[in-house]
């Protein structure tokens, strides 16, 4: 039996023991009807990856569409729901950003990377668009503060961005996910080290067991910018 203590809390008033993020990237989703910020802080994200066993003995890893997760009790729930024979898991805690309106509370995440957001910029790297884009009206240098549109805020984190230093992959690289408001989250600080857990069979009838290491990912740039808020 294998245990730790390194969760984030779901709120009662979610209900469903199976929450689980929803993407941005939906077309029932309208970023302009968010509002206007009212904080913005760094928690951890939960991230499932399946690898199964290949023919040649290697592990094939995948993502899959319900992996990110904001506490690690529904992410291995997700595993559990998931199995089939000759899949391993690996769950990694990954930092985010999470911002806050009114009416929803939006996650931003970076995978691939060892320090997410470290080649973003809080404050414009340029005073013009890049080639083929063109500025939104009323756009501002820096986004990291209250009430400035979300829409603007999530901008910013585009890849053709102004405010990346180089600007990350358009594909599996920058992950955008929304919430409900009632899910709470616990804030990062550089104290915290994040970890990985790697699920052990114990056989087809029983949970899986879980191996918790440390892992190499960073929260360093993910805190830096929940400081800028702050400041």
């Amino acid at each position: 039996m294998y245990h730790w203590t390194a969760t984030i809390s779901i709120s009662k008033a979610v209900g469903a023991s199976t929450v689980k993020l929803e993407t941005v990237i939906d077309s029932k989703i309208d970023p302009s009807k968010y509002g206007k910020v009212i904080n913005i802080h760094s928690t951890i994200l939960y991230f499932a990856i399946t690898g199964r066993s290949a023919w040649n003995l290697t592990w094939i890893t995948r993502y899959k569409k319900g992996s990110m997760h904001t506490n690690l009790r529904t992410c291995i729930e997700h595993c559990e729901n998931n199995r089939v024979q000759g899949t391993k898991f690996y769950i990694y805690e990954r930092p985010a950003i999470v911002i806050s309106s009114i009416s929803e509370n939006l996650f931003i995440t970076q995978i691939n990377a060892d320090n997410p957001f470290s080649d973003y910029s809080t404050s414009a790297l340029s005073q013009k668009p890049p080639t083929g884009r063109s500025l939104v009206n009323n756009h501002e240098d820096f986004y990291i503060k209250k009430d400035v549109p979300l829409e603007h805020l999530l901008l910013s984190f585009d890849p053709d961005s102004r405010f990346w230093k180089t600007p990350p992959p358009k594909e599996n690289s920058l992950l955008f996910f929304y919430a409900n408001p009632s899910i709470s989250t616990t804030e990062l600080n550089a104290s915290i080290d994040l970890n990985r857990y790697i699920s052990i069979s114990n056989g087809a009838r029983n949970p899986l067991g879980w191996r918790k290491e440390q892992s190499t990912i960073q929260a360093l740039s993910a805190i830096a910018i929940s400081k800028q808020f702050k400041e």
